[in-house]
């Protein structure tokens, strides 16, 4: 998490621009307790109806809003008058209980289709809500702390058994999950899955420097990957990361 005094430039304006949207964020959360569609940020599935089951992927607004209750976040937050740091927390918990509730048995997700079992919504759920836990670390309920191991420990199962390789972000992302799942719950064997997915996907590279994404390249899912090449790093190690995120930038260059 950045220190509170370099919260300035590019990074503040992003900061503020999530915190400055919490409350709208939280508008769309399922916020009754009785509701079988507690927690869920899928609008179109909990208040439209014209959804027929719930899109995991926006599960991921619980984490963005726990992160904005970070004491690092709380004077600029009390000054620009985002929720309280107990309401984004729970909407944190809420958000985590509908993902719990969504999850297969062995662990995944749909996200586009009901019955799809999603690669892409399992990983990019697992980073989020494992890389928010640990900034949040001390600061969860115990309850909301035993949720998030209960639950990404099985998403984190189901990813260590399976790659993707068609879209090879997906893969990149997976193994940012499995590193901060596994920091987060000194799990060496979801550890050393993050560095066999970072592998696989690395063995894809280009001479050029890009990666495949349906077998071609694509500046949007280049960008992303430079992204989450850098979360792998941060729990992993940035020199494992450096050469291919210095390729593969000098090529969108």
């Amino acid at each position: 998490m950045a220190d509170p005094t370099v919260l300035r430039g590019d990074f503040l304006h992003q900061l503020v621009h999530v915190g400055d949207a919490a409350h709208r964020l939280l508008a769309m959360q399922d916020r009754d307790p009785l509701s079988p569609s507690f927690g869920s940020f899928h609008l179109a599935y909990w208040r439209d109806k014209t959804s027929e089951f719930g899109d995991a992927r926006f599960q991921e607004a619980g984490a963005a809003l726990g992160l904005l209750a970070h004491p690092a976040f709380r004077a600029i937050g009390l000054a620009r008058g985002w929720p309280k740091p107990e309401v984004l927390l729970d909407a944190f918990g809420a958000g985590l209980t509908n993902l719990a509730r969504l999850q297969y048995a062995d662990g995944c997700y749909d996200e586009w289709y009901k019955g799809e079992r999603g690669f892409a919504a399992t990983a990019f759920t697992t980073f989020a809500y494992a890389s928010a836990a640990l900034e949040l670390k001390g600061q969860l309920p115990a309850v909301t702390a035993r949720l998030v191991r209960d639950t990404l420990a099985a998403s984190a199962r189901w990813l260590l058994e399976r790659d993707d390789l068609i879209k090879v972000n997906h893969e990149v992302v997976a193994a940012a999950a499995l590193a901060a799942y596994g920091t987060l719950a000194a799990d060496e064997t979801s550890l050393a899955g993050a560095r066999a997915k970072l592998a696989t996907a690395l063995a894809t590279q280009q001479a050029e420097g890009w990666f495949p994404e349906l077998r071609g390249m694509d500046f949007g899912y280049s960008a992303l990957i430079v992204d989450y090449l850098g979360h792998y790093g941060r729990r992993m190690g940035m020199q494992t990361v450096a050469d291919p995120a210095r390729r593969l930038v000098a090529f969108e260059a």
